[in-house]
């Protein structure tokens, strides 16, 4: 099994990367936002602990693909450098993956924040319950270290204004060798 960790701001093109991806190889999508859709309409935001629900439920499900060693996944994670549970959820993930035989491959994507601005009012965003203005884009980079990386073994970094989302995921391809369909 091989696992990409797609992670990096709002916005940075995570879950288009990994579609395109998922084009080009032999590899499954879990995006963060499948678990927020089914818990969002049952549990919501304002619950104190909510992002640590969200990431437990993610953690389960990666554990179990790892544990079942099925398919190749690529996950996307929103993920701030100031934020411990971020920096502990890529981390862990990571160290106890590998523990587990599992070839994995973080990806920290960033970009510009006028980018991340421009693409946060993008329409297919909408539909997935992203952030979609702004101002809460601008609340959201005040607030987070949306620029620096995990500084992780293994990780790249790809620049999301520099390079298509095709073209990074040729990379990604590359770089975790994996298999066309």
């Amino acid at each position: 099994m091989k696992l990409v960790i797609l992670y990096g701001p709002p916005a940075a093109g995570k879950l288009t990367i990994a579609n395109d991806l998922a084009k080009l190889a032999n590899i499954k999508v879990f995006d963060n936002h499948q678990v927020i859709d089914i818990i969002e309409p049952i549990v919501t935001r304002k619950y104190a602990d909510f992002a640590d629900l969200i990431y437990k439920i993610q953690r389960s499900i990666v554990d179990a693909a790892v544990d079942a060693n099925q398919q190749n996944v690529v996950i996307t994670f929103p993920f701030a450098a100031n934020l411990q549970r971020d920096v502990d959820f890529i981390t862990n993930l990571t160290d106890d993956a590998r523990k587990k035989g599992v070839d994995v491959y973080p990806v920290f994507l960033t970009c510009d924040e006028d980018t991340l601005r421009s693409r946060a009012t993008e329409e297919s965003r909408k539909a997935k319950g992203k952030i979609t203005t702004v101002e809460l884009m601008n609340t959201m980079i005040e607030k987070y270290d949306f620029k620096s990386p995990l500084r992780i073994e293994g990780e790249v970094t790809f620049d999301t204004d520099a390079m298509t989302s095709e073209e990074v995921a040729i990379e990604i391809k590359k770089l975790a060798d994996l298999r066309s369909i």
